[in-house]
């Protein structure tokens, strides 16, 4: 028969860094800002009716007009502030009846994620805070409706 010794002390340093180690990584949760997207949501009627960029919009002018230079008139038909958490999805109303959802995906380094789901097809995008993205969208009266997303 073989006796076995056990050192407590060496024993219980490992138990007290093994609870350390454990309460620290629960002390620190991921940051809030990677859970939940605040997303501004401004649905955009393009169209050839020939009047301009719509004053609204004037901070996005030269992006209009150069992505979607088929199309000489932009005016502002909705405007979203959206809160979606990490996973989920959030509907908003298009002009045209139908309806867009919208998915955080969560955090990729310090952009986020979003999927963007139009009737007709999604996109998925990785977008820096305060940067903007288009999705172009259904057709609408005469043009098309484009989506600019600002995280």
């Amino acid at each position: 028969m073989s006796l076995i010794t056990i050192n407590y002390k060496k024993a219980l340093g490992v138990f007290v860094l093994a609870l350390s180690v454990m309460f620290a990584l629960s002390a620190n949760p991921t940051p809030a800002y990677a859970q939940t997207a605040s997303l501004s949501v401004r649905v955009i009627h393009a169209s050839n009716s020939g009047g301009g960029v719509d004053g609204s919009l004037s901070s996005l002018s030269g992006q209009l007009t150069s992505r979607f230079g088929s199309y000489s008139t932009f005016s502002l038909q909705a405007s979203h502030s959206v809160s979606v958490s990490a996973g989920n999805s959030r509907n908003v109303s298009l002009p045209n009846g139908q309806s867009m959802r919208i998915t955080f995906d969560g955090m990729s380094g310090s952009s986020y994620r979003i999927t963007i789901s139009l009737p007709g097809g999604s996109s998925t995008v990785t977008a820096q805070p305060g940067g903007v993205f288009f999705v172009a969208g259904p057709s609408y009266n005469g043009g098309m409706l484009i989506v600019a997303v600002t995280p």
